[in-house]
């Protein structure tokens, strides 16, 4: 005959019972206190807290309880792998849809190879809250699309706070890297109490905007110069950085050679210790283009044999090629002054640093 019922518990009406089906058709029933708690219906469908589970594996609770907890001191609390679909849905109307903590690895490892790798949408909450105490809070890699994707109507597309270490590290091959943006907002908004709140790094360019920069703040540059560019006459050979320039009857530049020679335009930024840390005119031409030192202070090329030149003197053009020298003649002097001395130099061709000051 066969077996309906099992008594675990001698206390009928309040014990543990597990009912089993007396034909393929009926489930496997487990309850406590006259209550069913998990069942297996004839499909092999396993419900826990409903009694009719849509999935191998279907899960309920009250408002306030906790559907599914997870956890694993040392490896995967939750492992889930779709071939073709999703891996792991969780919604949540007013609390996490997922929350995932390890202490010592990773709280969600995601992977997908034809789509997404973590899907998450709330309402009224957030849609993903990683935190890490020593390592990474959300790491995210794509081979040949976006790694990372986050749409905010009215709130923070991505809310990445870090007390030691990267809030968020973002690598692309390709393409970018970090793609935000807002209809009402900011698209990135990045802060730091002690430290760099926004730090970009670049082969091309560290940062470029698009539109206006306001800083309310002050602006620290490394560099030493205000430069810009300007042509190149293009039969001429191309000065180097410390060169006396001048300007040429088309307004384009070329090397100095002529003593107090008003046309002097200034000398080339970049050499020895000083570079440009405002550029002016940088644009791709067909044309040589050098960027000439407009403020502040630049290494020139100084010609010092025939009379020394000390801290504080005013230079002009030399007969020496891209040199300057000591304007010693008043009256030759002006409209031909490119810069003061800030070091001194005697009985040499040297470098050494300018103010700039045309005059």
């Amino acid at each position: 005959m066969p077996i309906t019922t099992w008594e675990l518990s001698g206390n009928t009406g309040n014990g543990s019972n597990v009912f089993l089906g007396t034909t393929d058709a009926q489930p496997i029933v487990m309850k406590t206190n006259n209550a069913e708690r998990m069942r297996i219906d004839a499909s092999g469908n396993v419900g826990v807290g409903t009694a009719t589970p849509g999935a191998k594996i279907g899960i309920a609770s009250a408002a306030t309880e906790t559907a599914v907890v997870a956890s694993a001191q040392q490896g995967i609390a939750i492992h889930a792998t779709a071939q073709n679909n999703t891996g792991l849905f969780a919604t949540s109307t007013s609390g996490m849809g997922v929350d995932a903590r390890s202490n010592s690895g990773i709280g969600v490892h995601a992977e997908s190879q034809t789509n997404t790798g973590l899907f998450t949408t709330s309402s009224s909450g957030m849609g993903v809250d990683a935190r890490s105490n020593s390592s990474i809070g959300v790491q995210a890699i794509s081979q040949t699309n976006t790694a990372l994707f986050a749409i905010s109507t009215s709130g923070l597309g991505i809310d990445a706070r870090s007390t030691q270490s990267i809030a968020i590290r973002a690598t692309a091959m390709t393409d970018t890297g970090v793609f935000a943006t807002s209809n009402s907002g900011r698209g990135v908004d990045g802060r730091s109490t002690t430290g760099v709140g926004i730090f970009g790094e670049g082969g091309q360019y560290a940062g470029y905007f698009h539109g206006d920069l306001m800083v309310t703040g002050d602006v620290l540059l490394s560099g030493a110069d205000c430069a810009e560019h300007f042509d190149v006459v293009p039969e001429e050979r191309l000065p180097g950085a410390g060169t006396v320039v001048v300007i040429d009857k088309d307004g384009q530049l070329k090397e100095s050679c002529e003593a107090y020679d008003r046309k002097v335009a200034g000398v080339v930024s970049g050499a020895g210790e000083y570079r440009h840390a405002i550029v002016l005119d940088k644009k791709t031409s067909d044309q040589a283009r050098v960027p000439v030192a407009l403020v502040g202070k630049v290494y020139c090329k100084v010609d010092a044999r025939q009379e020394a030149i000390c801290v504080g003197d005013l230079l002009t053009s030399s007969s020496t090629p891209g040199h300057a020298m000591k304007a010693s003649e008043p009256n030759r002097s002006f409209g031909a002054i490119l810069g003061k001395a800030l070091k001194p130099i005697s009985g040499k061709l040297g470098l050494i640093p300018v103010l700039v000051t045309l005059q």
